[in-house]
């Protein structure tokens, strides 16, 4: 169980979810919505949505993102963004 400390930060030198950028790739623009509501509640410092494969890969290669929440399916090849983010 990954300790409560380490993600909000505190004495004990937690990284804080604050520093962090999200890029949440999400077909469904109200499941998008919640992942998004969810991280921010949680104090991610920057939630960026997109609504698919090309739009994700767009930001990422203009922005970057520490990490890249997306959801699967066999009609989408998310894979393809993983392939492409990782060169």
């Amino acid at each position: 169980m990954l300790h409560t400390r380490f993600l909000w930060g505190d004495a004990y030198g937690g990284i804080g979810l604050s520093t962090i950028s999200v890029l949440v790739t999400e077909r469904h623009q109200q499941m998008r919505g919640v992942i998004c509501d969810i991280l921010r509640q949680l104090k991610v410092g920057k939630v960026t949505p997109a609504a698919g494969v090309a739009d994700a890969f767009e930001y990422f290669s203009e922005h970057g993102a520490d990490l890249i929440v997306s959801d699967w399916s066999p009609n989408v090849n998310v894979l393809d963004l993983v392939r492409r983010v990782r060169h």
